[in-house]
């Protein structure tokens, strides 16, 4: 019937937002770990330039 796949098609889209959502907060993740690396080498660097002249 029309109902039920109405129903399916409700429990399909919750399903797959609920995918997305997992997704987003895996790419925050990945790019909080992304930007800690970076800051990291910026660190690493600016230290590395400050040493220079010794």
């Amino acid at each position: 019937s029309s109902v039920y796949g109405a129903e399916d098609e409700a429990a399909i889209t919750i399903g797959l937002n609920d995918f997305i959502a997992d997704a987003l907060r895996g790419m925050d993740f990945i790019r909080k770990i992304i930007w800690i690396s970076k800051k990291r080498m910026v660190d690493a660097l600016t230290t590395m330039r400050g040493n220079e002249g010794d």
